[in-house]
This record gives C-alpha cells, sequence and structure tokens, in this order.
C-alpha cells in the first residue's frame, strides 16, 4: 500500500540539493526561500518520492486582520492528483495557522495545460483573482530552436535598425559580474524603479540575487562603455527557458539616446541560444493592453509569440475577516476618488 506523508520544512532547514529543482519558477526554488525570513516548504511525499511542493510566505495583513499565504508560481506536483491532495494538506495545516485565505498559481505554460489547472482548482473550491499586479498572466517567448539569423530575422524592422547602431558604440558585456558590479546594478536598477514607479529590488531580492547567481540558478549580463556600468539584465533558468526577472538601464543623460534595453535583450538571446536553452521569456506581457502599452510593444518587436501562464487563484479559510478586509479595500478606493 503506498504510504503518503505531508511534511513542513523550515528555510533554515532547507537541503538545497535535494530540493532544487530547475523545471520550477524560482519563486519556489529553495535559494528564493532560504532568501526570505516568511518561507518554508510543504512538501508531499508517496513512498518517501517527492510528489509535490511548495514554498509558502505568510504576510501580515493591515490592522491586525490577521496573515495571508502566498504560493508564487506553485505548487509543484507530478500530477493532478497529487496537486489536489497537495492543496488539501496546505489548507488544512494553514488553517491551525490562523491564515484569513491563501493565493497559488501553479505553474504552467500554454493554453491546454492552463485550462486543466484551472479546471482542477475551480473544481475543489478555489477562487481565480481576475486582477493581479503580482504575477502576470501571459508572456512573450522567442523560440530558440532557429538559427541566430532566423530568429533575428522575425524582429521588427526599426529593432534590428537600433541593434545595428547598438553595434558601433563600443558597449562591453560582461558575463561574471562580482558581487560589487552586482550591487551598483542594484542601485542603479532602484533609481531607475523609482523614477518609473516599478517595484524595487529589496533587501531580501538582493539575497535571493547573490545566492543564485553562486549556485548558477540565474545568469547576470552587465554592459558598460568605458567604465561606465549603462545596463544590465538578471536571468533565471528554469529548465529549458531562461526568463527575463530584471533590468537596468542608466539614467545618465548622456546615454539616454543608446538603444541600450534592445541591445541587452539581443545579447540575452544570443546567450541563452549559446547556452542550449530553447525558450526566451520576456517576463510578461499585459494581453489586455497588447500593443498600445510602451512595454508591450517594445517586446513586440522580438516576437509575437503570445503564451499563456497559470493566473493566481485564492481559497479563504476565514470568511468574516476576508469580507471585512475586501471591505475595506472598497473603501480605499472610494476615498481616493
Amino acid at each position: 500500500m503506498d504510504r503518503q506523508t505531508f511534511k513542513i520544512i523550515y528555510s533554515d532547514e532547507l537541503d538545497v540539493a535535494y530540493l532544487d529543482d530547475q523545471t520550477e519558477h524560482y519563486l519556489q526554488s529553495s535559494d528564493w526561500c532560504m532568501s526570505n525570513h516568511d518561507c518554508y516548504y510543504a512538501v508531499s511525499y508517496n513512498n518517501e518520492a517527492v510528489v509535490a511542493k511548495s514554498a509558502l510566505r505568510i504576510k501580515q495583513l493591515p490592522y491586525k486582520l490577521g496573515h495571508i499565504c502566498n504560493i508564487d508560481r506553485g505548487p509543484s506536483a507530478i500530477n493532478s492528483e497529487a496537486l489536489a491532495k497537495h492543496n488539501n494538506d496546505v489548507i488544512n495545516f494553514l488553517s491551525k495557522k490562523g491564515i484569513v485565505y491563501v493565493q497559488i498559481s501553479p505553474l504552467q505554460y500554454g493554453d491546454a495545460d492552463v485550462n486543466s489547472v484551472r479546471k482542477l482548482l475551480l473544481q475543489t473550491g478555489w477562487t481565480e483573482i481576475s486582477e493581479t499586479l503580482s504575477l502576470y498572466k501571459h508572456t512573450l517567448v522567442v523560440d530558440l530552436l532557429p538559427e541566430m539569423s532566423e530568429i533575428k530575422s522575425t524582429f521588427r524592422r526599426s529593432l534590428k535598425t537600433q541593434l545595428n547602431k547598438s553595434e558601433k558604440l563600443g558597449i562591453r558585456i560582461e558575463f561574471n559580474p562580482g558581487v560589487d558590479e552586482i550591487d551598483n546594478f542594484i542601485q542603479q536598477h532602484n533609481i531607475m524603479a523609482r523614477q518609473r514607479g516599478i517595484e524595487v529590488i529589496t533587501g531580501s531580492i538582493r539575497s535571493y540575487i547573490l545566492k543564485a547567481h553562486k549556485s548558477g540558478q540565474i545568469q547576470i549580463l552587465i554592459a558598460y562603455i568605458s567604465d561606465d556600468m549603462i545596463s544590465g539584465v538578471v536571468l533565471v533558468k528554469q529548465n529549458d527557458r531562461v526568463i527575463y526577472e530584471w533590468g537596468m538601464t542608466t539614467q545618465d543623460e548622456k546615454y539616454r539616446t543608446y538603444p541600450l534595453a534592445h541591445k541587452m535583450h539581443w545579447e540575452a538571446i544570443q546567450w541563452s541560444k549559446i547556452n542550449g536553452f530553447k525558450h526566451y521569456d520576456m517576463g510578461g506581457y499585459w494581453f489586455d493592453k497588447g500593443g498600445d502599452d510602451p512595454i508591450n510593444y517594445f517586446k513586440l518587436g522580438f516576437t509575437k509569440n503570445i503564451v499563456a501562464v497559470t493566473p493566481e487563484f485564492y481559497y479563504v479559510l476565514k470568511p468574516i475577516r476576508f469580507y471585512i478586509i475586501n471591505l475595506m479595500k472598497q473603501l480605499r478606493k472610494v476615498t481616493k476618488r
């Protein structure tokens, strides 16, 4: 008879070699979990073999209303039965911890697999979140199987013009930066992020980047002109896929007209192709906005291959508190008008 067990592993007890699996999203990796004090693993076994697991992050709600649990880009499981059983065990565990609600997004790509997971979750009591700012529901993916020249031939004409321009600017790419260079990248990224109103790289994300860079889970490319750091990207390796996760272009006025983002994505695509990856994931696409959004429009210059990603779902454990939280959110929206 099969013996099924469920175990919680705290981040300071993680065995990296045992748990790391690069078929998963980095938000489910042990590098990420060990970089966050509020993260631990839930692991499901069948006869001592891992059949499902998830990195859980517990967050405090405002006004002492309790806590929520986020399982971003997870759980992962070997099949739908294991996923359903794992979800149920997680819910039972969290219900004893006073959690108000749980959010999950089991990682799948493509309409067929996404719809299969969606059907399973809806049938087992989960509710799909219609709007989210944290985890994108679509992304743009460059197919890396063709020859490099064929890949480039599909780019928008104006993009190819900018890439030709970048070749004449004396840009040098560093593929193995040290800690000081990474910190310089993060500092410049955060200056840019604050100006543009996007999320900064926090201390815990910095810790993850350093751990994952050392372990080889990520690749960092940094561009220089002479001694000036002008741009950079952080790429996350996921099985046969490379995901663009963080990027920076300098805010120095003298480089403002340089096609730095164009150059860095092209360098990243080439690096991914040379190193045997099959997909270059451009890190999200706002489907409803289409080409009218400037970031979407930029990314569409590289590819028009739009791929669905599993959206977020939630499960309510304390309905009254959940109702109060949503009521307060609505009141805040009204007062801001």
